[in-house]
């Protein structure tokens, strides 16, 4: 007997890029993600949620949307760890937060606050763990490399499944 969930699916809000200020605008960048995308319980309890980077070169693809499970399998097949990555020529998909992360938000705080009192944006610094030393967990948000275009999307993992949101436009170092 198959069980079919309902996902749900990221709204049509875009990621775009922060004014917030970063440290080394070499190689990070203040993104916008939507509280909508990382907070969104309208169909279950999430789980957990993340971010995706990409050289602009290698984000393409739909989004993922379907079971918790196959979207593990998604992650360890698609999305490498930045370590693995980080001194390629162009750079794949890699996940830039670690399983447990969560973006100084609380979502169930998040959703059953006043919509008015609402963020509309949380601020990421992709690139933020600068080399990640040792001490950090197999995924990490290290440097991004200098005068490069890049991608991110973010995703959700509910009780539900899991859902991606689409890439953001191309935002350079």
């Amino acid at each position: 007997m198959w069980l079919l969930f309902k996902v749900p699916l990221p709204p049509e809000k875009a990621l775009t890029r922060s004014v917030l200020e970063v440290q080394d605008a070499r190689r990070q960048i203040a993104i916008n993600l939507p509280i909508i995308d990382v907070c969104n319980t309208d169909y279950s309890h999430i789980l957990h949620y993340g971010v995706i980077v990409s050289q602009s070169t290698k984000a393409f693809g739909n989004p993922y949307r379907g079971n918790s499970e196959c979207y593990q399998n998604t992650i360890i097949k698609n999305y490498k760890s930045w370590r693995d990555v980080h001194d390629d020529d162009e750079v794949p998909p890699y996940r830039a937060t670690f399983d447990d992360w969560k973006q100084m938000t609380d979502c169930n705080t998040t959703n059953s606050t006043r919509s008015q009192d609402i963020p509309e944006y949380i601020s990421f610094i992709v690139g933020q763990d600068g080399y990640c030393e040792d001490n950090h967990p197999i995924y990490c948000n290290g440097y991004l490399k200098p005068n490069t275009e890049y991608r991110v999307k973010t995703f959700v993992c509910a009780s539900g499944g899991c859902a991606e949101s689409m890439w953001s436009q191309p935002m350079k170092t």
